[in-house]
């Protein structure tokens, strides 16, 4: 009997989701820089339904600069069909590949009702590549650094995703000097503060990327005293943070001001003691 109600139920469901119909649709499928892409999301349900609609457009593929979302309150009656136009602009600065659409509509309390995905491509813009700057303590840049001694070799390289980028690189001095340079090179610490490298890649038919990284030169390494391997603690008792004639006096001060406080309560006991028999000796008489 209870597989019998759960058949029906699921039958009923089925029906239900059935009924309703979530349909994206775009008038093609490849978009240049300028156009715009207009997607139409066509809802129909055979009940009454009130929800939400949203739209997530995002790349397929990371890196990509279209993801929007579109969010819209809807109602939804028997055998009518609602149509919502969505217009999304195409840059040069948009990367070039697919982007996904997904459009969702769901109940007032965020149950998925229906559910349907599309895409579109852009087409002719420059395409992106990864450019990472490296500063290292050798040649084949095995061990990577921040932070030089003086008159050590620092070596600067870079690396990218593509082959032969145009490079451009200027490295600014503490001093504020500024030097054209070739990377991958190596140059010698003589400078202590913060230097400063900015390059700027590019090739044919990809986007151009600048980048600054910043590197620092000091004088010798920072050292902590150790002892036995540990940093050394230095004895708050010895570190004289009140001169040792004002600690005498301080604590004669303490001294005196315990004692009147032991003979005060003393005073106090005695005085309560005489009166309870004096008490006594009233109600005896």
């Amino acid at each position: 009997m209870n597989n019998k109600l759960l058949f029906f139920l699921l039958s009923i469901f089925s029906i239900s989701l059935a009924s309703a119909s979530l349909y994206i649709t775009l008038p093609k499928s490849e978009y240049l820089a300028g156009e715009n892409v207009s997607i139409t999301i066509l809802l129909e349900s055979q009940q009454y339904s009130s929800g939400n609609l949203v739209v997530d457009i995002i790349p397929n593929k990371i890196p990509g600069t279209i993801q929007e979302s579109y969010f819209r309150q809807i109602n939804l009656y028997p055998g009518q069909m609602e149509a919502i136009s969505y217009y999304l602009p195409v840059s040069e600065n948009d990367y070039p590949g697919r982007y996904d659409v997904t459009g969702r509509f769901t109940s007032t309390n965020l149950t998925l009702i229906m559910q349907n995905t599309t895409y579109f491509s852009v087409v002719g813009t420059k395409n992106y590549f990864n450019l990472d700057l490296q500063t290292c303590l050798d040649v084949y840049c095995s061990v990577k650094s921040k932070v030089f001694l003086k008159t050590e070799g620092i070596y600067l390289d870079y690396s990218s995703g593509i082959e032969n980028p145009l490079i451009k690189a200027t490295l600014t001095y503490p001093d504020g000097a500024k030097k054209q340079i070739e990377l991958p090179t190596s140059i010698k610490a003589e400078q202590i503060g913060t230097h400063e490298i900015e390059v700027t890649a590019s090739k044919e038919g990809y986007k151009t990327i600048t980048k600054k990284e910043l590197f620092g030169v000091i004088e010798k390494p920072v050292e902590f005293p150790l002892i036995s391997g540990k940093p050394e603690i230095t004895n708050i008792m010895e570190t004289e943070i009140i001169p040792k004639g004002d600690l005498v006096l301080v604590s004669l001060i303490a001294f005196i001001v315990i004692l009147i406080v032991i003979v005060v309560s003393i005073i106090y006991f005695l005085i309560k003691k005489n009166e309870t028999y004096g008490s006594i000796e009233v109600q005896s008489a």
